[in-house]
């Protein structure tokens, strides 16, 4: 619900990581960088960084704003999951539908505003 509730905050594209700390996990949002942050997202390296020096980063995530966008992670983010070795995480806010990309073996799960994953 964290997570959702950062990006409902805007209409442009939000992302972040989800880090591992000795004190649990942390969701950090991160600054879209996007050349067009209301189509994509682009996390920040300097906040990517900084985020990292917090613990071990073990999910990306970001978010789909319009209705225009489709409710699930594109080929693009599949392939950067698969590139990094790192799990992604999508939130819909219109839809309110999650999407969850989990490596090894590669899986997608689905997730309606009620059955909200936990973090």
């Amino acid at each position: 619900d964290e997570i959702a509730s950062l990006c409902d905050k805007s209409s442009n594209e939000s992302c972040g990581v989800i880090v591992s700390t000795p004190e649990g996990l942390e969701v950090v949002k991160i600054r879209n960088i996007a050349e067009n942050p209301k189509e994509d997202f682009r996390i920040s390296p300097k906040g990517y960084a900084e985020a990292s020096m917090k613990g071990d980063i073990v999910c990306v995530w970001h978010s789909h704003t319009k209705d225009t966008h489709d409710g699930y992670l594109s080929p693009i983010d599949i392939r950067q999951s698969k590139l990094h070795k790192i799990p992604y995480l999508l939130y819909h806010t219109i839809f309110g539908v999650w999407i969850i990309i989990i490596q090894v073996p590669l899986t997608l799960s689905l997730y309606s505003e009620k059955q909200t994953p936990k973090i």
